[in-house]
């Protein structure tokens, strides 16, 4: 076989000494002691040759530390560099990569992966952490999976929370028992509860205005109310205007309408109202939004009991009531009952 370009052959064992780049052009020879020597530079690389058969096979070490300090095993799993040092070990089950898990004692099944995840862990279990400083904070928590930048930054010991998105659950810390049980997913979803429990908000500062222990709570794409529970919030009345729900609507605790009392008049009914209260202490006129969705339902009631006297006007702004340009009410403490059936207004 022919030498390649650049190739060094030796033909006699001991130390070899070289500069450059060279390939080896067949079998390197072996010394009495079956150690091969070769220096390079002030490196010095140290082999041992076995034969079996026509194979030779070269084990040995690289000849010094990658950087100072060496490689060692630990009791965790971790790939850190600190001056110089690089530590790993795959023999166990914590798995934290960005972070020195310093703090563990008795730690399981944890899992983290992000600058300052997991930093102060002790003795939690089976925590899943993604993003920098996710559950920074936590120690002895259990079966959390916080991921993002910031996710469960504050959480110490609460158990089953999920926080998914940057600064979710961001300054929750134990939760009632260490039992927090929330779940939340968004970017700054339930980023300021501190104690609150088994709350689900979804969406972007879902759950915002939730700031001490609120509980019970389910709020999707709304930001809840300050020291309310077992409240479900879903849509922002600023950006949403309708919602449609396909199927029988169900409810088992009741069910409650808007009651509007108007604090002026001539006042014009607004789609979030249902039951408007007329004070009749004088003449009133309700007029009716001007562009209502078909079903579009409302009661005018007169409220104090002297329409007989100081009747109600009730007023489209286009179309017409069963027919007509407008309805009165004239008799005390009557109501009425009207619905847009998409063209006109008809009372019931």
């Amino acid at each position: 076989m022919g030498s390649p370009s650049n190739a060094l052959n030796i033909s006699n064992p001991g130390l070899v000494y070289f500069d450059g780049s060279y390939s080896f052009d067949g079998r390197l020879p072996v010394s009495s002691d079956n150690t091969i020597n070769i220096t390079v530079g002030a490196t010095t690389i140290d082999f041992t040759a076995s034969d079996s058969g026509d194979v030779q096979t070269l084990t040995g070490n690289s000849g010094v530390a990658t950087a100072s300090g060496g490689i060692t095993a630990n009791t965790t799993v971790k790939f850190v560099g600190t001056s110089g040092n690089l530590t790993e070990d795959f023999g166990i089950s914590n798995l934290l990569i960005g972070s020195s898990g310093s703090s563990i004692t008795s730690a399981l099944a944890n899992v983290s992966i992000g600058q300052f995840t997991l930093q102060a862990l002790t003795s939690g279990i089976g925590n899943t952490c993604l993003g920098v400083f996710a559950g920074s904070s936590l120690t002895s928590g259990q079966s959390n999976v916080l991921i993002g930048s910031n996710a469960g930054l504050a959480l110490t010991s609460s158990l089953s929370n999920i926080a998914i998105g940057p600064s979710a659950l961001l300054t929750f810390t134990t939760g009632v028992g260490s039992a927090g049980t929330n779940i939340a997913i968004g970017k700054q979803s339930l980023d300021l509860l501190t104690t609150g429990t088994s709350n689900i908000a979804i969406g972007s500062l879902a759950g915002h205005s939730c700031t001490s222990s609120e509980s019970n709570n389910i709020l999707i794409g709304n930001a809840g109310v300050l020291g309310e529970s077992t409240t479900i919030r879903i849509g922002n009345t600023a950006l949403q205007t309708d919602c449609y729900l396909a199927g029988i609507l169900h409810t088992t605790s009741g069910r409650t309408v808007n009651v509007t009392t108007p604090g002026a008049y001539p006042y014009t009914a607004l789609t979030s109202d249902y039951i408007i209260l007329v004070d009749t202490s004088a003449a009133r006129t309700i007029n009716l939004m001007a562009t209502p969705a078909t079903g579009t339902s409302l009661t005018i009631k007169d409220n104090v009991g002297t329409a007989n006297t100081f009747n109600i006007t009730i007023t489209p702004a286009a179309g017409t009531i069963d027919g007509a340009a407008s309805t009165t009410i004239n008799i005390a403490w009557v109501s009425v009952d009207i619905f847009y059936n998409g063209t006109s207004w008809r009372i019931k």
